[in-house]
């Protein structure tokens, strides 16, 4: 995702803040920005050229961090009303949270209502974490007061912005080594009418239980009772990790219990040999030979060969399902062999198999071959 968003997150965007800050600003010095912005821009990822831009913005408005926020607060356009937040319209917004953060980390009420903003136009969960880690209580405090704002993407930023494991950006070691602050405000949110603040609750969830899995069992044994769908599908999300692993627990509280009986046959991949940039398809049949239904939490896991020889395992959701006494399913899953930027394709032997209910079912191997 983030090569791709580097693609479009071209020259232009340092262009058009410029043209913004110039409006609300008229001593801005575009030409200043532009040659600090473009230095050996081409080579910068996509979250290095928005600190390119932090910078740029340091430099190009007053030194005085609270007029600053002022011109950068006047610049912004409307606020977003749908959960558009990482369209790539949003992203111009990128740089903010990085200047926020870069600068105003000594001026913590002023720096809490412009994140306050640029959230609801981008998203300030990068941007807040070093105010987690450096301002934690005061930080703290301002997000429990965030839980019952209007705006759904300042309720989300509460969610996201405390996740121990958020993708793209640091950890939080002291929410990694104790979660009670933040399960204190995803307590708040777990019910929140929009469901873009639900699924970061969610997300939130998965990122503790793989630091504290007990505890989030616990705490989605107490969510379930007397659950809504809403809830429950929050916080069947929310276990995806745990499901994956083959948690009895979360499996039980989804309410998959050991499978019995379960039979597969006519496993099949087509093609039999495929090449880097295919796709795999991979096609079995389970067969419930007992005398009871049984519901099935059925995932795929495939071994990956690396470039060091060694494996690596990779589960895909595959389905859920429920098979009568006797009743036999075909399940079947198109697997993309084209690299991404999260995992590349070696040649060579890949194993395959099935989850169910947490149990291993293998499915045999297949031999990967170079491109064309």
């Amino acid at each position: 995702m983030a090569d791709a968003l580097t693609n479009q997150y071209g020259p232009e965007v340092p262009a058009l803040l410029a043209a913004r800050f110039r409006a609300v600003y008229a001593d801005f010095p575009t030409e200043k920005f532009l040659s600090i912005c473009l230095l050996e821009y081409d080579s910068l990822g996509l979250m290095a050229r928005g600190q390119r831009m932090a910078e740029a913005m340091a430099q190009c408005l007053p030194a005085d961090f609270l007029a600053a926020a002022d011109i950068v607060q006047d610049s912004l356009a409307e606020p977003l009303t749908t959960d558009r937040s990482f369209a790539m319209a949003g992203f111009v917004y990128l740089p903010h949270g990085f200047f926020v953060a870069n600068e105003g980390i000594y001026h913590h009420a002023r720096s809490m209502t412009l994140l306050h903003a640029i959230t609801q136009r981008f998203t300030s969960e990068f941007a807040i974490r070093r105010f987690l880690i450096e301002q934690p209580e005061a930080t703290l405090t301002v997000l429990a007061s965030w839980c019952h704002d209007p705006s759904e993407h300042v309720r989300r930023l509460v969610s996201e912005g405390t996740r121990p494991r958020l993708p793209w950006a640091a950890r939080l070691p002291a929410f990694q080594a104790d979660p009670t602050s933040v399960i204190e405000l995803i307590e708040q949110l777990k019910d929140d009418s929009s469901s873009y603040v639900r699924r970061s609750v969610a997300n939130n969830l998965n990122d503790i239980s793989k630091d504290h899995p007990q505890r989030v069992l616990d705490l989605a044994k107490a969510w379930l009772v007397d659950a809504d769908d809403n809830r429950r599908a929050l916080v069947r999300h929310g276990l995806r990790s745990l499901i994956k692993a083959g948690d009895a627990q979360a499996l039980a509280l989804m309410g998959f219990v050991p499978a019995a009986g379960i039979k597969l046959a006519q496993v099949a991949f087509l093609p039999t040999a495929p090449r880097r940039g295919e796709h795999l398809q991979i096609s079995c049949e389970l067969i419930n030979q007992s005398a009871q239904a049984q519901s099935l939490c059925v995932d795929l896991r495939i071994h990956y060969l690396r470039q060091n020889g060694r494996y690596g395992i990779k589960v895909f959701k595959w389905k859920t399902l429920t098979l009568a006494a006797g009743e036999s399913s075909v399940l079947s899953y198109r697997l993309s062999l084209a690299d991404m930027t999260t995992r590349r394709h070696y040649e060579g032997r890949h194993l395959a198999s099935l989850l169910v209910n947490g149990e291993v079912f293998d499915l045999g191997e297949f031999e990967l071959r170079p491109a064309d």
